[in-house]
């Protein structure tokens, strides 16, 4: 090695293997030489039959072969990443596959990422960090009944409390953790929290439903990691399994190959199922008979509009049809009083919403639900007095709980 390949910082990567994905996930660990990085990225290469190059730092390095460039820092907060790039044309699927089969700890990129790329790697690195040091925490979006404007439960999100940056949504890191492999131990992270907090509420007498999203890789097929971790962290908590609900996005759902055996895996635990963001993906609700979801809930897309005029036969349809199923339904994004009457009319069972209240730290919860009851029972007399907008309709929105954004999509396993 030369002194310009040991300034630049050749990745060490162990001696001669066959096994491509050993070669890749170990390249911050064995000291060798350049020759050995060249190989390692040729065989690359080969697994897609195609000319790769690799970015640094969002500059394009110094050729390593014929077939690739190749040079990774093995410096600072960068070490260890290997970012792939086609040189003549983008990744097709087929191509995404074979990539993903050699290394889930590829970070893949299109050609000419430009100069965010540093600051996307830096950030996934740090994530690696923050999880192992516990910045990513739970806030609480709680969900009322309509018939009765009670709090039954919450849904778990996850929120990143970055030393430097702030408080991030998942809308700021969560493709990155899911390029990254990062997702199931956030799930798990995020379970264990939801967990912990409604052990606390439920032993001071709060018996709510704590409901945690769920990523689409779940649904490729039982996680034994999840499938353990689930009883670990309820046996921590003192809570039953019947408290514990998982959302799955109805995209993730339509795209998996057989969801009802993971679904099933986590219902036989005894926790329940919703299928989340309904109305995105146009999936009938004949299939969805098939699943062990027992939980509808409305995109915020077709709730927000009905204010508006928007297509309230549409929602009152899929109500209908939820009910005769015996899914319960509930509507997402509910910001006024006027949507609130409106759904409480068709039959709706729940709603979340920044009427009701934004995503808040287990402390604010608590402050907030102390005095949800009085303003709950305003919303259902005003409601059965008149349609009109009342003060109730004003949205409780970020201003009032710190946290939140009304564009934020508050998702912990929906890349």
């Amino acid at each position: 090695m030369d002194a310009a390949e040991s300034q630049m910082g050749w990745v060490p990567v162990p001696g001669s293997t066959d096994d491509t994905r050993e070669v890749l996930l170990s390249l911050s660990d064995c000291p060798t030489d350049a020759a050995a990085v060249q190989l390692a990225i040729q065989r690359a290469a080969e697994a897609v039959e195609s000319d790769l190059c690799v970015y640094a730092d969002g500059d394009l390095l110094e050729t390593a072969s014929s077939e690739a460039t190749l040079a990774v820092p093995v410096h600072g907060r960068l070490r260890g990443h290997l970012v792939l790039a086609r040189s003549d044309r983008d990744f097709d699927a087929a191509d995404r596959d074979a990539l993903d089969s050699i290394a889930r700890a590829l970070s893949l990129f299109e050609p000419g990422v430009g100069a965010d790329l540093l600051d996307r790697l830096t950030l996934q690195d740090e994530l690696v960090a923050g999880l192992a040091r516990d910045e990513i925490q739970a806030y609480f979006l709680p969900k009322a009944e309509l018939r009765t404007a009670k709090v039954s439960g919450v849904e778990a999100l996850a929120r990143w409390f970055h030393p430097v940056r702030g408080i991030l949504s998942p809308a700021d890191f969560l493709d990155l953790a899911d390029a990254g492999g990062l997702l199931p131990a956030i799930t798990e992270r995020i379970i264990d929290l939801a967990t912990r907090a409604a052990g606390d509420w439920w032993r001071s007498g709060l018996r709510l439903e704590i409901s945690v999203n769920l990523p689409a890789s779940a649904l490729a097929g039982p996680s034994p990691r999840l499938i353990e971790a689930i009883p670990a962290a309820l046996d921590r908590s003192g809570i039953p399994a019947t408290s514990l609900r998982f959302d799955v996005t109805e995209d993730a759902v339509m795209n998996a190959a057989d969801p009802a055996t993971a679904l099933g895996a986590l219902t036989d635990l005894g926790a329940h199922i919703s299928i989340d963001d309904f109305g995105t993906a146009h999936t009938s609700l004949d299939r969805l008979k098939h699943l062990a979801a027992d939980e509808l809930k409305i995109d915020r897309s077709f709730i927000r509009a009905l204010p508006r005029g928007g297509e309230p036969a549409v929602v009152r349809s899929t109500i209908h049809l939820a009910r005769k199923m015996g899914l319960r339904v509930l509507a997402e994004g509910v910001d006024s009083a006027e949507t609130w009457r409106q759904l409480r009319g068709m039959g709706c069972d729940a709603a979340q919403g920044f009427l009701i209240g934004a995503p808040m730290s287990p402390r604010e919860f608590l402050a907030w639900i102390a005095s949800w009851d009085a303003r709950g029972r305003e919303l259902n007399t005003v409601s059965k007095r008149s349609p009109a907008r009342s003060a109730i309709s004003e949205v409780q929105g970020p201003e009032r709980i710190s946290g939140a954004a009304p564009s934020d999509r508050d998702l912990v396993a929906k890349p």
